[in-house]
């Protein structure tokens, strides 16, 4: 619709006319076969859960296909609305596993407490169900878990159900915006208000917002006088967004209306409203279903968190992305997750006795259901003594090289026996391996148990005697070598990450330990709507959506808002997580302006002001992946290297001359610190330049310039000036200053030593955080 199209787009419009209405332009041909290919069918599809059933053999009634990948099913020719025109009945049949994880964390708690959960007999009312939502803790429930949901669950603090039933409508990209009003109104910051009384019956429960089709059809009724069949027809008509359905309906609705004596201009604003709510209409039953599993995932995820998030994780033991983001929400919400344990874990992740999951061993690479459930099943004989004691009892057809190697990278057998994992592939004289000698003696132990048990006189033979095989001292893996192999059979770092010992230098680049975060209060997150301009760039953040597309229950690609990200540097340094740097490129170039462009080239002196005013941005990590090329334009060195932190990684490319600049500062398992900037090409591409990169491990030594240790005058005592003599035994190069506070006063002093210098390192910090009483800040 041209009202709709954007100021750029109508000059790109008239300027598409003007190469259509000339053949003689080299751009005709292109415009002219893209013209006819409009509107074609690319491809066909199968609906996600339709069912057609029909009262004969379904070939007599429409023309029918093969699906193309399964040969036996019959698929329509149809489309779904037209063979319901043709008078077939068509049933949605969709299947969630969802469901099958609220049946598997049930059966958890069963075994773990002995409680019989009945879904269907649930209080709707249960307070720690309700906290959950208002705490927006909402990972892992279904249809509440992005992070746009969690944010706006916290702003509506939820404590009915009808709350959640309305917000799972409005969650979708037409009416999302009006989520704002709903939570406003809700909270009593915004009057509700009625375009006529008479809509008060039907719109009350969600604050005189229009949200459900059944609200439609039943003010339909009311307002118009329309039957159940023709407010049917209505609903359909929305459902299905047929425009001129509705027109055809529209006088019929004015004219019902002013028979029962009402405003004409308040009815045509009504159906205004109504023809757009048609474009994203959505009923009650649905949402009010998608809701009450909701309820059931949060009130079992509030109530029995191991055993829910459990269920969860082993129903996605296949997608190492999603468990690593269950993983980190157990940890938010106080749950353990431990490394896997041949005494203690099953192919899916367990709860043990002290209510702590244990990590599943088919998520492991290499370790199948085969394996998993020799090792469950001869546990149940009894707890592996130790690792000799493994090897004799789990049958050798389960256990080969491949899992047994598999077991010792994953960390399953640290916590049989005193062996560390470098241990198991220490070799002897002859090359083998200790994973592999142990096999072999398994192997050994087993025959010999076997042959004693068919023996004629196995009643008087004794116990297998087979000497165990010796495993030697052997020098430990570093601690990045052994993360490296546990991040290969797993898919990420599981005991620990290799930035772990890095905490203080992340905090501080992020902004964490400045003066503004100790000292001063939060403020509020506030909404930007506003997008950024590239030349703003110094100033302004901005929020991006971004949407992901599911599959609804009617069978519909339906747009889904997944959520509504606000990226802003942080601190001094314009910290951004690795996670986030293509996000907010397209953040702040994402309008540029196509009045820069002549000739599809941005002019130079535009470009260039754009990047001289180019913030400097900062990331770290550890580098992963280290590539030397030969320019294909140049002939000159470039690189490219890949870098990651603990939300993700980041390629990054090195030009001829940043390589002969920078590449004494990068190669792979380094930890850096690397500045960079935005830069706009002519040609409108934006890409990242690297401008430096430096050591992450001199982050402190290198940027902080002070510390300011807080005091509170009231609270000192004879330890802690001990503490501080301790402290500056040790002569450093850095200041140390001192914030004292009177709380009684209301007043503070900020004292700047002249003299006395420390070392702010990570020894220094971690003396603060283990006596755990003054809190710092860096300058």
């Amino acid at each position: 619709k041209p009202e709709k199209l954007r100021p750029e787009d109508r000059v790109l419009a008239d300027e598409m006319k003007a190469i259509l209405g000339n053949s003689s332009d080299g751009r005709f041909a292109v415009l002219d076969a893209a013209r006819k290919m409009e509107g074609c069918i690319r491809n066909t599809g199968i609906h996600a859960c339709g069912v057609i059933i029909t009262p004969e053999d379904i070939s007599n009634l429409v023309p029918i296909t093969i699906a193309s990948k399964d040969a036996d099913i019959l698929v329509s020719q149809f489309d779904n609305s037209v063979a319901e025109d043709a008078g077939l009945l068509k049933m949605d049949f969709l299947g969630l596993r969802t469901l099958t994880i609220l049946k598997h964390a049930i059966a958890l708690i069963k075994q773990k407490h002995n409680v019989e959960i009945d879904l269907d007999a649930l209080s709707l009312e249960d307070p720690k169900t309700f906290q959950l939502f208002k705490e927006g803790k909402t990972v892992g429930i279904f249809q509440y878990e992005s992070l746009g949901m969690q944010k706006y669950m916290r702003e509506l603090k939820p404590d009915k159900f009808a709350d959640l039933i309305a917000m799972n409508a409005l969650y979708r990209p037409g009416p999302i915006k009006y989520i704002p009003n709903f939570i406003n109104r809700k909270n009593g910051s915004e009057k509700v208000e009625y375009d006529l009384p008479e809509t008060e019956e039907y719109l009350e429960e969600t604050y005189g917002i229009t949200v459900y089709q059944e609200q439609v059809m039943l003010l339909s009724q009311k307002l118009a006088n329309f039957t159940k069949g023709e407010a049917d027809t209505l609903r359909k008509a929305m459902g299905k967004k047929q425009k001129s359905v509705l027109d055809k309906m529209y006088p019929k609705f004015i004219e019902g209306g002013e028979k029962n004596n009402l405003d004409r201009v308040k009815l045509d604003k009504i159906w205004k409203d109504w023809e757009a709510f048609a474009e994203y209409a959505f009923n009650k039953s649905h949402s009010t279903c998608y809701a009450l599993i909701a309820y059931h995932t949060a009130y079992l995820k509030a109530n029995f968190p191991a055993e829910y998030m459990a269920s969860v994780m082993s129903n996605n033991i296949n997608n190492t992305k999603q468990i690593t983001l269950f993983m980190e929400d157990c940890k938010n919400i106080g749950v353990d997750v431990l490394g896997p344990d041949v005494n203690e874990s099953s192919y899916h992740f367990a709860v043990n006795e002290k209510g702590q999951i244990r990590f599943g061993l088919g998520a492991i690479k290499g370790i199948g259901e085969g394996p998993s459930e020799a090792i469950v099943k001869e546990r149940k004989n009894g707890e592996f003594k130790n690792i000799y004691d493994f090897f004799e009892r789990i049958p050798s057809a389960q256990m080969n090289k491949r899992v047994a190697e598999s077991l010792v990278f994953g960390g399953g057998f640290d916590e049989v026996d005193h062996y560390h994992r470098a241990q198991y592939f220490d070799t002897d004289n002859s090359g083998r391996t200790n994973v592999e000698i142990l096999l072999k003696y398994g192997q050994s132990f087993q025959d010999g148990k076997n042959e004693i048990e068919h023996s004629l006189f196995a009643d008087f033979a004794d116990e297998v005697k087979i000497e165990k095989p010796k495993i030697n001292p052997a020098p430990e893996w570093q601690n990045m070598h052994k993360l490296n192999k546990e991040k290969e059979i797993i898919g990420f770092y599981l005991s620990a990450h290799p930035l772990d010992e890095f905490q203080y230098q992340f905090k501080f680049m992020q902004g964490a330990l400045s003066r503004k975060e100790i000292l001063e209060t939060k403020k509020e997150e506030i909404e930007v709507e506003s997008v950024i301009l590239p030349a703003d760039i110094l100033d302004e953040n901005d929020e991006t959506e971004v949407v992901d597309l599911i599959e609804s229950p009617e069978g519909e690609d339906e747009i889904i808002e997944e959520i509504l990200k606000k990226v802003e540097p942080k601190g001094a340094f314009n910290f951004l997580n690795l996670d986030e740097v293509e996000v907010y490129k397209n953040q702040v170039f994402a309008d540029l302006n196509p009045s820069l462009f002549v000739d599809n080239k941005i002019e130079w002196n535009e470009r260039k002001k754009i990047n001289d005013r180019s913030k400097e941005f900062t990331v770290a990590g550890l580098i992963t992946e280290y590539e030397v090329k030969d320019s294909p334009r140049s002939g000159e060195k470039i690189a490219f290297l890949t870098v990651e932190d603990y939300t993700g990684s980041q390629s990054f490319r090195l030009g001829d001359r940043d390589y002969l600049r920078l590449r004494d500062k990068v190669d792979v398992q380094r930890f850096v610190i690397i500045k960079f900037k935005y830069s706009l090409s002519a040609d409108g591409r934006v890409f990242v330049n690297i401008t430096d990169v430096e050591d992450l491990r001199d982050a402190l030594q290198r940027f902080a310039k002070s510390m300011s240790v807080v005091l509170n005058v009231e609270d000192l005592r004879e330890k802690d000036v001990d503490f501080f003599k301790s402290l500056i035994k040790k002569k450093g190069e850095q200041k140390l200053n001192f914030y004292i506070k009177n709380s009684e006063e209301e007043s503070h002093l900020e004292v700047h030593s002249m003299q006395t210098h420390i070392d702010i390192n990570e020894e220094t910090l971690s003396l603060f955080n283990t006596f755990n009483k003054f809190e710092f800040f860096l300058n």
